[in-house]
Order: C-alpha cells, then sequence, then structure tokens
C-alpha cells in the first residue's frame, strides 16, 4: 500500500553516476540535488569525485553527470540526468537538470553560483525553461565580515520583470567566531517583518551550551 503522504508512484531507480568521458556506468551512487535556504546541498562531493576518477576536465572546470533511469519491467530507459561544473578549487559553478522526452534530453532548471576569492559562496541563480530560453525564477545574495562569517543572506523571486524580495536571514557572533544569533524576516511588500529567531551561548571553550528558539508574534 502507498504511502498515503506521497502520491507519487513507486519507482523502481537505476542511480547510476555516469562518467561524461568515456560514458562509463560505475557501481551505484546517488545524491538527490536539494537546494534551500538554511539547509545542506546535497551534491556529489567533488573530491570523492576527483578521487573516483568520475570528474573530466575541461579547460579550467571539471564536469560531472548523474544519470537516472526508470525500470520499464524489461530494461532500464532514461528519466533524468544532471550535469555539473565544479571550478578547480571544487566549488560548484553550475547544475543543470534534464528530463528523457522519449528522444531527447530536454532542459528542465539550472542553477549557476559565483564565489569571492576565498571560495565564499556570493551568489546563486535558479532558472527554468520555458521551452525556448532560461527563465529567472530566484537568487540568492551573501555577505560575509573578513574572518569569513556569513552575516546576511537575501532570497528574491522573480516578478517578470524585476527582483522581489521574500526573505532575509541575518547572523552575529562573537570575537571567536561562534554564532550568537540568527534572524529570519520575511517581506510583506514594503519593509522587513520578523519571523522567527534562533539565540545561542557558548562555554569559554567554544562549546554550545543552549539555542532558544523564538517566533515573532
Amino acid at each position: 500500500m502507498a504511502d498515503g503522504g506521497d502520491s507519487h508512484p513507486t519507482r523502481d531507480w537505476n542511480k547510476s553516476i555516469s562518467n561524461n568521458k568515456d560514458n562509463h556506468l560505475s557501481h551505484l551512487i546517488s545524491t538527490s540535488p536539494n537546494i534551500e535556504f538554511e539547509r545542506d546541498n546535497q551534491f556529489p562531493d567533488f573530491e570523492t569525485l576527483k578521487r573516483n576518477g568520475l570528474l573530466e576536465r575541461d579547460g579550467d572546470l571539471y564536469l560531472f553527470l548523474e544519470l537516472r533511469q526508470d525500470w520499464n519491467g524489461s530494461d532500464w530507459v532514461n528519466y533524468s540526468q544532471y550535469t555539473y561544473t565544479y571550478d578547480v578549487d571544487g566549488n560548484l559553478l553550475s547544475y543543470l537538470s534534464q528530463s528523457w522526452d522519449g528522444n531527447s534530453w530536454e532542459n528542465s532548471y539550472q542553477y549557476t553560483y559565483t564565489y569571492d576569492t576565498d571560495g565564499n559562496l556570493l551568489s546563486s541563480l535558479g532558472q527554468s525553461w520555458d521551452g525556448n530560453a532560461w527563465v529567472n525564477s530566484f537568487q540568492g545574495t551573501s555577505t560575509y565580515d573578513t574572518d569569513g562569517n556569513l552575516l546576511s543572506l537575501l532570497g528574491q523571486s522573480w516578478d517578470g520583470s524585476d527582483w522581489v524580495n521574500y526573505s532575509q536571514y541575518t547572523y552575529t557572533y562573537d570575537v571567536d567566531g561562534n554564532q550568537l544569533s540568527r534572524l529570519i524576516q520575511d517581506w510583506n511588500g514594503n519593509d522587513w517583518v520578523n519571523d522567527r529567531q534562533y539565540t545561542y551561548t557558548y562555554d569559554t571553550d567554544g562549546n554550545q551550551l543552549s539555542r532558544l528558539d523564538q517566533d515573532w508574534n
């Protein structure tokens, strides 16, 4: 019986990693891309890919292809594929999702990223494919202090002609770089409105002692 919380039919997945260079399908390795603010991106680890020879060098870029296939009862059939590009430092520069239409790969959506010279993520741009061109969907921009601590994260959505604020995160730290607070705010069309905040305390060795979660009423 299907899980009542999942409306999608059960799939038998062939989650294989393909080396783009020689189209070799290796042992089963799988990741599920998941882009959300304040969550870890579940992308293939650059060093693991490099160590296992699963990257193709293209000038100053590294390429990696993840292929997913669906079992139709007698054979594996293409379902979706994800193409990743990394710079020489292992920073993810782009992520492209494509679906199989029965004859060829069709673009679905893509994410592109920029970094500062210290490897801190500065911006992320999400776009969807409308059949002819890439259309903006959302973007995130981040700022850091001189120690590389994340100070702010701004999320914006595309309204068809301009970027519109929708959420922002701000952070504070003590002199040792321990995060003291995180404030989440939503944009109401005119001003930032408090949503939730987290505050933390530490002992003299930097071990976290407490975390307080508060909602704005």
